[in-house]
């Protein structure tokens, strides 16, 4: 009897072991999980990447960041004795890139980085293991660029000036020319002016409506700040009479000049 239920437990045993183990295999699992798909193949060599003149830099290898933030230092342990994929982005001085397969790794590995200033590039130096090197692609900027240059804006064309179009004008000149008095033409030219956009050449017209030369002053002096040709003001007095009317508008244009 007791043989009998010592080998049941043992039995029981076995068999609990086997389910355990084929629950730790199956690639849904936890361990299986926390495994870093994009890690680069495991092995027991190292490898080291080390600034020559105190440059900062990324490393990528096998499509897997070593470090987060330029540094003069980085180090990867465990690394199979296989061919690599490696891009080293420079962070300082330049913002350069290097591409290029490293392999086979030995068992301590080392990479000089640095910056070559008269060719403008990264100088990689490979310690313990084979390097060879190919173009940059365009990833990368082409040109060793990184990150590449971003695009030239197009120029943006001027705003144009809207102005009274000449119908407008013509109306408002017809509605001045319908008032009876100066005083009537004055008030009318206060509401329709100030959101009209008037040229110069346009604000010569309205003046012309005016009766008496004090009233056209008074309109040329009202109007001038909102002409749309400030520059341009001065040809407005071409509808005055007398020199002292034309200088109080000159005065006028010369006061505001910035």
């Amino acid at each position: 009897m007791n043989s009998a239920a010592t080998m049941r437990r043992v039995l029981t045993l076995i068999m609990m072991l086997v389910v355990c183990g084929a629950a730790v295999a199956q690639p849904g699992s936890r361990t299986h999980d926390n495994r870093k798909k994009n890690m680069p193949p495991a092995g027991r060599n190292q490898l080291e990447f080390r600034a020559r003149h105190g440059e900062t830099f990324m490393v990528y290898l096998d499509g897997y960041a070593l470090n987060k933030v330029p540094q003069g230092y980085v180090k990867l342990s465990d690394v199979a004795p296989v061919q690599h994929e490696v891009i080293v982005v420079l962070g300082h001085p330049q913002q350069r890139a290097v591409v290029f397969s490293l392999g086979p790794v030995s068992p301590r590995a080392e990479v000089l980085v640095s910056y070559e200033r008269q060719g403008d590039r990264v100088d990689v130096e490979p310690k313990g293991c084979h390097l060879s090197y190919y173009p940059v692609p365009t990833m990368v900027g082409g040109s060793g660029n990184w990150p590449p240059e971003p695009p030239v804006a197009a120029p943006q064309p001027e705003p144009t000036l809207w102005v009274a179009s000449e119908e407008e004008v013509a109306s408002m000149v017809m509605r001045l020319k319908a008032q009876s008095f100066d005083s009537d033409r004055m008030a009318l030219c206060r509401t329709m002016v100030p959101t009209a956009h008037l040229l110069s050449s346009q604000i010569a017209r309205m003046a012309e409506t005016f009766d008496f030369n004090t009233s056209q002053v008074e309109f040329l002096i009202f109007a001038f700040p909102y002409c749309m040709d400030p520059d341009n003001y001065y040809k407005t007095t071409d509808v005055l009479t007398f020199s002292n009317d034309k200088k109080s508008i000159l005065d006028l244009i010369n006061a505001n000049r910035h």
